[in-house]
């Protein structure tokens, strides 16, 4: 049974907690050792492909989570235009209105507003740098796999921290335009 939107979005809050960062990221290396098989079961039939000693498996797997830190960097960046959106047409509703009328709702939205942001912001600008050079490539290289990995979940925690912060600033939107409907 499939959790929902919100339920998914509350209990993604728990990965501040480094313990549950840990968890997600064994779940990243159980998702990672099975597209490596299936890319590799496809591309030959070689029995060692899943070993992550073998070059073949390293650069599948280093090409598949790069793949999933580019969607990551198309999905802050669709956030954060939306975020520069949904602020121009929030300022074009308050218009020529005084901002103490506004109240609470106003300020909500601004708080909310640029802690998604900022929150988009570092998520956008959060990478990885690994060098892999030296004697042993591959222990280089899965060094670099693990670094990856950490990255892609904090930068997708922050991410859904982003989306539920925006969401709640839409509803801080609304509240403005209906104060002056």
């Amino acid at each position: 049974m499939s959790r929902g939107l919100w339920q998914q979005a509350f209990s993604d809050l728990a990965l501040l907690s480094h313990k549950k960062r840990k968890i997600c990221a064994a779940n990243w290396h159980k998702h990672l050792d099975v597209f490596v098989l299936l890319k590799s079961s496809a591309q030959s039939s070689n029995a060692d492909a899943q070993n992550s000693a073998n070059p073949l498996a390293m650069a599948m797997r280093l090409e598949f989570l790069a793949d999933h830190l580019r969607v990551l960097d198309a999905k802050f960046a669709g956030l954060l235009q939306f975020l520069g959106l949904l602020a121009t047409a929030t300022g074009l509703a308050v218009g020529r209105h005084s901002l103490p009328e506004l109240g609470s709702p106003l300020v909500m939205f601004g708080v909310l507003w640029v802690i998604a942001i900022f929150s988009c912001l570092i998520g956008a600008g959060w990478f990885f740098w690994g060098e892999m050079s030296g004697p042993d490539v591959i222990k280089e290289a899965e060094k670099h796999v693990l670094g990856m990995i950490k990255t892609i979940v904090a930068r997708t925690s922050l991410f859904r921290y982003a989306w539920l912060l925006t969401f709640f600033a839409v509803l801080a939107s609304l509240a403005i335009t209906s104060e002056l409907v």
